[in-house]
Formats: structure tokens, sequence, C-alpha cells
């Protein structure tokens, strides 16, 4: 029979603009997967001190010890030991480098030393009896990461679950996952900018060197078909046959700029300068609920204008001269 083995981690790239409301229900899960812990490690103590009772009982020198004080004693002691050690740390990572320990993430709502700060990840940690699970957002790497231990154990599997559906409700878009990517590349969008200009002035350059060839083709052809051809008109026009041949103008090319070049230029300018600026990892916790608000709206412009500049430069031009011709 075939054997399963689940993972015991689980990560998904950012950038991540958590509001308060998933926050709470972060927090409200890490309670209830701290209860479970503690009814397991429970379950296993009370199973340990009956084990270790029979053997303690049946010495003799704990013959005349009161089972009920034997008994206790022995779950002190192991309620002492590193097999039952029990720790719940939740920890705030901040923008200035400091982290700030709170008992939970709902508390940290109402800590006024947290009021003028703007966290930017945070890390939790529950820890019991030999079962954990961590949770680990950092701004540096903007990577949500959920690890549990130890492997092959399905009590821990569950709170991977759990905690994986919080996981993936605040999941970035993958477009803003590939925005923070490419920003994160450095000079991606800039060089495809810097290309698009660069063909398209070519084009525009190519097309206004034919223009000009085609004029200077139908000039030659008037000097040659007119009724007295002078020797100053013979010479102007071999020269004009000549451009023509060899592609080349006797005088300067004159360029006319269409609007969509313009556009590509300047609001192409202006468009990779936004999108340099990139959300990494925000927490609505003091300042941070600022952030998430202006983050948010931030990522809208970015997502409206992108298509925007995209189909006003490369294909509205297009389609206008198609309905110029139809119309």
């Amino acid at each position: 029979m075939a054997e399963f083995i689940h993972s015991t981690e689980s990560q998904i790239d950012g950038p991540f603009l958590i509001d308060r409301s998933q926050m709470e229900a972060l927090d409200k899960i890490l309670q209830e997967e701290w209860a479970r812990f503690k009814e397991k490690r429970n379950e296993m103590l009370d199973q340990s001190v009956e084990e270790r009772f029979k053997v303690e009982h049946a010495r003799s020198y704990n013959k005349e010890v009161p089972s009920e004080k034997l008994r206790e004693t022995i779950r002190e002691e192991l309620q002492k030991s590193y097999d039952f050690r029990e720790r719940k740390e939740c920890l705030l990572y901040l923008r200035n480098g400091s982290v700030a320990k709170v008992p939970d993430f709902v508390t940290a709502f109402r800590e006024p030393d947290l009021q003028d700060k703007e966290p930017n990840g945070f890390y939790a940690i529950l820890e019991s009896c030999g079962h954990s699970c961590q949770i680990r957002l950092t701004g540096r790497r903007a990577t949500l990461e959920v690890d549990v231990a130890p492997k092959r154990n399905q009590f821990v599997q569950e709170t991977l679950m759990v905690l994986k559906n919080w996981q993936n409700a605040v999941r970035p878009p993958k477009w803003q996952t590939l925005w923070l990517k490419t920003v994160d590349f450095g000079i991606a969008h800039w060089m495809i900018w810097i290309l698009a200009c660069f063909l398209s002035f070519t084009a525009i350059e190519k097309q206004a060197e034919t223009t000009q060839v085609y004029t200077y083709s139908q000039e030659a052809s008037q000097l040659l078909n007119a009724t007295n051809l002078t020797a100053e008109n013979q010479g102007k026009a071999i020269q004009l046959l000549l451009a023509k041949t060899y592609g080349y103008a006797p005088q300067p090319i004159k360029r006319n700029f269409p609007g969509w070049f313009l556009i590509l230029v300047f609001c192409g300018l202006a468009y990779c300068v936004a999108f340099s600026y990139a959300p990494t990892v925000s927490i609505a916790i003091g300042l941070g609920e600022k952030k998430v608000q202006f983050w948010r709206k931030y990522s809208r412009f970015i997502l409206i204008t992108t298509p925007t500049f995209i189909f006003g430069t490369f294909f509205w031009p297009k389609i206008e001269a198609i309905l110029k011709s139809i119309l």
C-alpha cells in the first residue's frame, strides 16, 4: 500500500498588504492551534505520568508514598523536562530595524508604543512537546513561510493546512508578484522602454527616408519627361535618381514624429518611474495602516495605467489608421 509523505512547509512570494481583519484572522488561528497544542501536551503528559508511575510505584522506597503525591511529583518533573517544553512567541519586525515582542498580534493594535511605528514583517512560533509550527514574513524577502515539525505527523499537518488556508487568503495577485520581481531585477522595465523607443524611432526614420526618396523619384521623372531638358535639370535629375538608387537624400530628412511616439517617450518615462516603486510588505498596525491603504490605491493605479499605456501607444495608432481608411 502506498504511503503519502506530505510537505511540512509552504511559502508564497509577495508583495503582501495585510489589513487588520487578516491579522485578526491569523491571531485567531494561532490561538486555536495553541489550544490544540496544549491539549495534546496534556494528553501526552498524562500518558507519560502513568507509565512512569507504574515503574516508580513498583520500587520499594516508593511503596509507602501516596499514589496521588507520587503522580504529582512525577508530573512536576516531566513538566520541567526538555521533552515537555512549550513556547509561544509573536514578534513584529519594524522598519527601523528593531523587533517588538507581543503576547499576540491583536494586542499590537492597542499597544501605544507601536502607534508611531511601521511593521514590515512578523514571526510567530508555537512549540509544545515536540510539535512546532512557525510562520514568518519579512519585508526584505517578501516571502510568507509556514513550517511545521515533525515530519509524517498528522497532528501538525492539520495545523499546516489551517495556516495554508490563511496564507492563500492573503496571497497577492500574480501580476503584483510579477511587478515586484521585475522591480527587484532592477532595469528590466527601463530596458523594455528604451528598446521600444529605439525601434519606434528607427521605424519612423526609415519611413521618413522612404518618403523622401520616393518624392525625389517623382521629381526626377517629371524633369526627364519635360519637353525641354536643360543641362541644369539633367544634372538635377541624375542627382535625384542616384539618391533613389542608393537610398540617399541630398537634403536633410524631414521627420514628423506622430503623437503616439511622443506618448511613448514622455509618458513612458513617467510610467517607468512610477513602475519602479513596488510594495513589499505592509501590515496595518500603527503607521502601517496608512501604508496598506496607500499601496492598495497605488497598485490599482499601476493595474489601470499599464494596459492603458500599452494599448494607447502600440495598438490605438493602428486602429486609428484603419478607421480613417474606412471612414
